[in-house]
């Protein structure tokens, strides 16, 4: 479910306290967060979210749909077990610098549809774009279903699990803290804005996947 938040007095959601932001006095201060929301765990260290950010977003929607799926399932019937991508001086942007459209196609497998909004700063409507891929975000949001963000932070996936009245993404980040990014400010020298909206799907068949 949704829930509201206004300033002023101690705001928590996932057990964790929204950052207290700058606003305006004409802007409306309230966030809407996704609640229950959290980072997928490592498989080997339940302890620490799981460093495959791209499939750890996936396997946190399909909980959020409701879809029974493993994350292992969604490294496997995605394609991503199968993936290897290493830069020849071990550049850490491997697991992601690579044409991992295809796993949306392949999320097909596993119960989920992905539609993937992207759009590069060198069109000439990228401003436009921009906000589209953010009310977009709102309307997914609205519904209940979390959006997988690119590049909230740094070049990588990220969960968005709200927004605010001031055209911000509220996304967990690795330590799995709420933060918070401006919709027109989640590009930097790669020059592309991106995100996965998901949904439940028709999942094949195990034995044809």
């Amino acid at each position: 479910g949704l829930e509201r938040y206004k300033e002023g007095g101690e705001v928590v959601v996932l057990n964790i306290p929204l950052k207290k932001r700058e606003t305006s006095e004409n802007s409306d201060p309230g966030a809407v967060v996704l609640e229950n929301v959290k980072r997928e765990p490592c498989a080997l260290d339940a302890t620490k979210p799981a460093a495959m950010n791209h499939p750890a977003g996936l396997a946190l929607c399909a909980r959020r749909l409701g879809v029974d799926v493993s994350t292992a399932w969604i490294y496997g019937a995605c394609g991503f077990a199968f993936a290897l991508n290493i830069h020849p001086e071990i550049c850490p942007s491997g697991p992601t610098a690579w044409k991992h459209e295809a796993t949306d196609k392949l999320a097909g497998n596993t119960g989920l549809k992905v539609d993937r909004f992207f759009v590069e700063r060198k069109q000439s409507d990228y401003a436009e774009k921009q906000l589209e891929m953010f009310e977009k975000a709102q309307k997914s949001i609205d519904s209940g279903r979390p959006v997988i963000g690119w590049e909230m932070r740094h070049p990588d996936f990220y969960p968005v699990v709200g927004y605010n009245a001031d055209k911000r993404y509220l996304f967990l980040d690795y330590d799995g803290s709420l933060q918070e990014v401006a919709y027109n400010k989640i590009d930097s020298d790669i020059g592309i804005s991106m995100a996965l909206f998901v949904d439940k799907s028709n999942s094949a068949d195990d034995r044809q996947t």
